[in-house]
């Protein structure tokens, strides 16, 4: 195969034009801009190719009277379609109008986790996000798509995996990671890898113009081969495919393997997927899947302006964005499906989609207030955050997935954003400003209360959640009123989280088992899920009792029986939480759930951390945990109502992440719901450092008001040794 002194002349003369890219999602100074040329010996291709092998489709997609492509109608014109694609492929390799702030190749870097997807894929062990076979020496080894003949198998589905994923298959998520193995290395076997796995993707698959009639409620009344296809034009995935083809196209450009006719179909099939995510809008307008179909729409119209439908594609992605900026969040500043793992994301697309619209000279198609929209958002999840940069499971958020890292770089981004936010600063530049001064924080309208003695890892912090969830969105779970203790770096309740997104029976059974009320730091009835649709967290009040601070919600969980729960936050040392049901219910048992810590491992064992304190001759019961490092945690449960009076200790488990779980201890308090009357708890939840100390203390908790099946008010006095604590609050 030859080349022509001039062809390759031509090459390099084009590859040094091209500008590397930097990975920020904000505003570039041109400092920052590496102009130091890739190798000039990628990309040299032949001077002659296959005209039948060019998709002549290409020339229908493009505007070829678009500035720079000149040469291209020249060739096309002639009907030289070999040459019209080099042509084009020509102007992608050298374009400098155009930036993509996500994609680095002034210095591109994979982490080793990103090598071993890059590498596996090669061998048809494609990376599923959240999945694997196993791990084995060190690696976490995925699940491989080759049949006995060694062809993918795109139908394969391991037989304990749930529904997800099968979805997320679709979505190639191992491909940007390829391209950085291609960008780090040069190795020309990762883009051959992927050209052949997207060409057999896209031939199993074949696009279809138009409306997909699917959705994921109909999977199990269509065939296997009906369920892939629908799932695969559907939903997230084509909007991620395509954003992440975006990405990959800069690092896989100056592949020699990267040939005109590739290009041809590559950016057909770009084409297909634009405009089969503008047919096919999922039906919930607010959900965080609409929004990344805007997005990719508004991405691909700013990042691919040649394509003669770029403009529509901007038009409509960009104006859909700045509805989504007031419909995702609620008025607090909360994304509308009420979990803080989505509510980053979402975050995350709104900033990456202003990032290119700013290095793009593009903002004025959207809001001239886009940046403010997100602050409250942003303090959100800064408040959710422990302060040791930890997050709980709540909802389906998978605190594995959340690293310290990760919650730094979001936060780090909020605060460029908002430089005048010295709250975020802080949490920005672990504690290297300013220590916030606010101790409570009230997100009221969706339904999220935390309640800190400070800022800093030592610190003890509450998370109480209620939320306001009638339409029972899929991310949340009905726990109204359950709460989260940290306290000096150590999650002492770790929410139940999210098992399985189910999709099969048993997986199904998964995760309406972690889901379920009774799982949570909460009261029910009778171990009772809160009823469908009764999920509508009240705020009440908030204020100082005396030396405490408190905050007051409600929850209707039952057609027969409210739950209010008083949370005092007293002389910023410990809590005192006060529970209420009232209602019409009758002789059905109210029972307050409390959750801990997971088990040790010692020596291949499970050994536990918490040891129940069976006062029950008095009507008290609780745990305590017994961790040899000093940092423990006293929950102890006093009730006034003593009709048919329980309380156990047991086992349950709580997840971070898919498919992972750990056991841990329990207890739970039950008392008869009589028709006329309330049932009360008091738990005291106290940090304390060894056995020895809590020995010393003898602890009390009364009522000094009379219950009532219509209260208004508690009054409650707490006794920890010496020291007597009278708190209460009025309606």
């Amino acid at each position: 195969m030859s080349y022509t002194h001039d062809t390759t002349m031509k090459r390099i003369s084009l590859l040094l034009c091209m500008l590397a890219l930097t990975g920020a999602c904000t505003k570039l100074d041109e400092s920052n801009i590496d102009k130091t040329p890739v190798d000039p010996n990628i990309g040299i291709v032949p001077e002659k190719g296959d005209p039948e092998a060019i998709d002549t489709r290409i020339f229908t997609c493009i505007n070829l009277d678009y500035p720079g492509l000149e040469e291209v109608k020249e060739h096309y014109s002639a009907k030289d379609y070999w040459k019209a694609a080099n042509a084009l492929l020509d102007y992608y390799r050298s374009r400098v109008s155009v930036t993509n702030p996500n994609v680095n190749l002034t210095a591109p870097q994979i982490t080793e986790a990103g090598q071993n997807i890059a590498d596996q894929a090669l061998e048809g062990r494609f990376y599923v996000r959240n999945y694997k076979e196993k791990r084995e020496n060190g690696k976490d080894i995925y699940w491989s798509f080759k049949s006995k003949d060694g062809k993918i198998d795109w139908m394969f589905e391991p037989g304990n995996a749930d529904k997800e994923f099968g979805i997320q298959k679709h979505r190639h998520q191992w491909v940007i990671y390829q391209a950085q193995a291609f960008a780090v290395t040069r190795d020309e076997k990762y883009v051959k890898s992927w050209i052949e796995t997207y060409k057999d993707w896209a031939k199993t698959f074949p696009y279809k113009e138009g409306k997909v009639n699917y959705d994921e409620s109909m999977s199990g009344s269509v065939n296997l081969e009906e369920r892939n296809y629908g799932r695969a034009w559907s939903g997230l995935q084509p909007a991620e495919r395509l954003l992440s083809q975006l990405d990959a196209l800069l690092y896989f450009l100056p592949s020699a393997s990267f040939t005109p006719e590739w290009l041809s179909e590559f950016l057909v099939m770009m084409a297909q997927t634009a405009e089969n995510i503008k047919a096919n809008p999922v039906k919930e307008e607010n959900s965080n899947i609409r929004l990344a179909q805007d997005q990719a729409l508004a991405t691909v119209g700013i990042l691919m302006p040649e394509f003669n439908n770029a403009g529509q594609w901007l038009e409509h992605g960009s104006k859909e964005i700045g509805r989504h900026l007031d419909n995702q969040f609620n008025a607090d500043g909360v994304q509308n499906e009420l979990d803080p793992s989505y509510h980053m994301g979402v975050i995350g697309d709104f900033l990456k989609v202003y990032g290119i619209a700013d290095q793009n000279n593009c903002l004025d198609r959207f809001p001239a207030d886009y940046k403010d929209k997100l602050k409250n958002a942003s303090r959100f999840l800064m408040d959710v955050i422990w302060p040791n940069y930890t997050v709980d499971n709540f909802n389906d958020t998978r605190s594995a997935r959340m690293s310290k890292n990760v919650l730094l770089r979001n936060l780090k981004q909020y605060s460029s954003l908002f430089p005048d936010d010295m709250e975020l600063k802080w949490m920005a530049t672990e504690g290297r400003s300013e220590e916030p001064q606010s101790t409570l924080r009230k997100y009221e309208v969706s339904g999220w209360y935390m309640l800190r003695s400070g800022w800093k890892p030592g610190d003890m912090m509450l998370i109480h959640k209620n939320n306001f969830n009638p339409y029972d969105r899929w991310h949340c779970q009905n726990d109204n009123g359950t709460v989260s203790i940290y306290n000096d770096g150590r999650c002492f309740t770790p929410d139940a989280g999210v098992y399985s997104y189910g999709g099969s029976s048993s997986s199904n059974a998964d995760r309406r088992a972690f889901a379920a009320t009774s799982m949570h730091n909460t009261l029910t009835k009778n171990k009772l899920d809160i009823s469908k649709g009764h999920a509508k967290g009240r705020f009440l009040k908030s204020g100082q009792s005396g030396n405490a601070e408190f905050i007051v919600t409600e929850n209707a969980s039952y057609d027969d029986m409210s739950h209010r729960r008083a949370i005092f936050m007293v002389e910023k040392k410990f809590y005192v939480i006060v529970d209420e049901a009232f209602g019409t219910a009758k002789d059905v048992p109210a029972v307050l759930n409390f959750s801990l810590c997971r088990d040790l491992e010692k020596g291949g064992l499970a050994e536990n951390v918490a040891v129940a304190d069976d006062l029950s001759d008095h009507y008290i019961y609780g745990m305590h945990t017994i961790f040899g490092d000093g940092n423990n945690m006293l929950f102890r449960t006093f009730t006034d109502s003593r009709d048919n009076f329980k309380a156990n200790e047991g086992t349950c488990y709580y997840s971070d992440d898919i498919g992972v779980k750990a056991r841990r201890k329990r207890y739970q308090v039950s008392v008869d719901k009589k028709a006329d009357q309330e049932v009360r708890f008091i738990t005291v939840i106290l940090p304390f450092r060894n056995p020895e100390d809590l020995e010393k203390l003898e602890i009390s908790a009364t009522f000094r008001n009379a219950a009532s099946n219509a209260p208004t008010g508690a009054a409650v006095t707490v006794t920890i040794g010496d020291k007597v604590y009278d708190l209460e609050y009025s309606l």
